[in-house]
């Protein structure tokens, strides 16, 4: 009996830290998405005009950001975000971006 409980609380135990584990990557990478879009925004508001489309690379101490841009219409512009954290663990997404004035 003392063996099955023992048993059963490491496997918890393991459980509980794959878990936690698998949550902090997913804080990296949000917290990666929301500082490149900050970066690219502040780099936006800079330049009176950007260009139809480009691609820039942002650097942070948790991995990097490169973001693809093509302009839709007007302000907005179509951004494809390719996220790599520093453990090399990957993240693509697409967002639409409207720049402000």
């Amino acid at each position: 009996m003392f063996l099955t409980v023992t048993s059963a609380s490491i496997h918890l135990y393991q459980n509980h830290q794959y878990n936690t584990d698998l949550h902090v990557k997913k804080i990296v990478i949000n917290t990666l998405i929301q500082s490149g879009l900050a970066k690219f925004g502040d780099e936006t508001k800079q330049n009176q005009e950007l260009p139809e489309s480009g691609e820039t690379t942002y650097f942070f101490p948790d991995g990097e950001v490169n973001i693809t841009y093509v302009r839709i219409e007007g302000r907005t512009y179509f951004l494809q975000l390719s996220i790599l954290t520093k453990d090399g663990t990957r993240k693509n997404l697409n967002r639409r971006y409207e720049t402000e004035l």
